[in-house]
This record gives C-alpha cells, sequence and structure tokens, in this order.
C-alpha cells in the first residue's frame, strides 16, 4: 500500500484505531467501577504510541507535499480550476492513508460478515 510510510498501512491504522477506541472503551469501565491503574498505564502508553504515529506520519506526508508541490506566489495564486486551493488538490497526499483506511474496512466487513455466516452454522 504506502511502502516506506510506517503507520498508514492497514496494521498500523488498525493500531491507531483500536488504540482510541480502547480508550474510550477503558473510560467507560472507569466509569463503572471497572478499572485499574494498571490497565490506564496500558491504555495510555498505546494512546500515546498512536498519537506519535498519526503526528509523525501527518508530518512526513505534509513535508513530502509541501516539498514535491512547493506553493506559487501569493499574487499568483488562482482559485479556479485545478488551482492547489482546491479540496481534492488538498487529499491528494492523504490517498495512500485513505486506500489503507478502505481496505481496512472492508477487511473488517468482511470478516464481520463472515463471523455471521459462520456463527450460523452448527457443527455437527
Amino acid at each position: 500500500m504506502t511502502a516506506g510510510l510506517p503507520g498508514a498501512g492497514i496494521g498500523g491504522l488498525f493500531f491507531i484505531l483500536s488504540a482510541y477506541f480502547i480508550l474510550a472503551v477503558e473510560l467507560q469501565r472507569t466509569l463503572r467501577g471497572r478499572s485499574s491503574l494498571a490497565r490506564w498505564r496500558v491504555v495510555l502508553r498505546n494512546v500515546a504510541i498512536a498519537t506519535a504515529m498519526v503526528v509523525a506520519v501527518t508530518a512526513v506526508i505534509w513535508t513530502v507535499h509541501r516539498l514535491a508541490y512547493p506553493s506559487p506566489p501569493a499574487h499568483g495564486r488562482t482559485t479556479g480550476k485545478g488551482s492547489p486551493d482546491n479540496a481534492v488538490d488538498s487529499l491528494i497526499p492523504f490517498s495512500p492513508v485513505l486506500v489503507a483506511l478502505g481496505v481496512l474496512a472492508a477487511v473488517l466487513v468482511g470478516a464481520y460478515l463472515l463471523r455471521l455466516v459462520a456463527g450460523r452454522r452448527r457443527l455437527t
């Protein structure tokens, strides 16, 4: 998918989404009185790693985009078709991450559907 860009592949995105999801789960457990300090250490360590990954990937994508497509002088800037101000042009640097998110979503939906189908069958 994105060779050379750690954290932007399917595994990295799965870890990032899981780390933020488990933060919400652990907060819910804390409100119910079912959490501990040891669990919070693990959760916060994973959230810190996920946040560092998001910051690093964003910085790399932003830097590469700025180096590859330097902005024109302010007086020469247009808002017409093909200008860097278009919303599509601003998403192009993130397209590898968006493709990996799409593939991850397809894999997770496929696994969920397979679990539904396999769960309905009874072993004889």
